[in-house]
């Protein structure tokens, strides 16, 4: 699926939102470096005037994981509970929202928006800008999932369940899209259609 995107000036009302859920120091860190930024629900639901679950902050490159790793360790100290993984670090305060390094996936922008699985979630705020796909707002406003290729189209059936409970709906097409990817993957998971 070929998708494109705009991108606009970051709304004023985005940035005092997320100024809100997400520690002022690594808030500062993630707009004043270009090599990371925020991607995915949490940009659904910022846009969304929602509040987000967490704050997945993505990189460039390794090394930019890396380096924003051990800035957060030295701003968190006691403060925070640390959760490592081999996909992300994330840091909760239980003031802010938990934010996730994520270190599974890095890469330019765009690169790592088509990536994601559904069209509701490829959004971005980088560089002082808000990058999403072209029909991120009208897919949202519908509450329309509509499924891109993925690496893992397990956890999208997962996800699907996810957001069916929040009142977004699927396609048969789209459905059925996810459901080849599955099996091409592993060959034998499959799952019942909810229209």
């Amino acid at each position: 699926m070929g998708l494109k995107y705009t991108q606009e000036k970051l709304p004023q009302h985005l940035l005092d939102a997320l100024e809100i859920w997400i520690h002022p120091k690594m808030f500062q860190y993630i707009l004043s470096h270009k090599n990371c930024y925020i991607a995915g629900g949490a940009v659904k639901d910022v846009v969304a005037n929602q509040e987000p679950n967490d704050i997945d902050v993505y990189f460039l490159r390794y090394k930019d994981y890396k380096d924003f790793v051990s800035f957060a360790m030295t701003v968190t100290k006691r403060k925070f509970k640390i959760y490592k993984t081999n996909l992300a670090v994330s840091f909760d305060d239980n003031v802010h929202k938990r934010l996730q390094a994520i270190k599974c996936t890095c890469g330019p922008v765009y690169k790592v928006l088509n990536e994601f699985d559904f069209t509701i979630v490829k959004g971005a705020i980088w560089d002082n800008k808000l990058i999403k796909c072209t029909t991120f707002d009208q897919d949202n406003a519908s509450k329309q999932l509509v499924y891109c290729t993925t690496k893992a189209p397990a956890s999208s059936v997962y996800r699907v369940k996810k957001y069916q409970g929040r009142g977004y709906t699927i396609s048969e097409d789209d459905f059925n899209r996810l459901q080849s990817d599955l099996k091409a993957h592993n060959g034998h998971n499959k799952m019942e259609y909810e229209g």
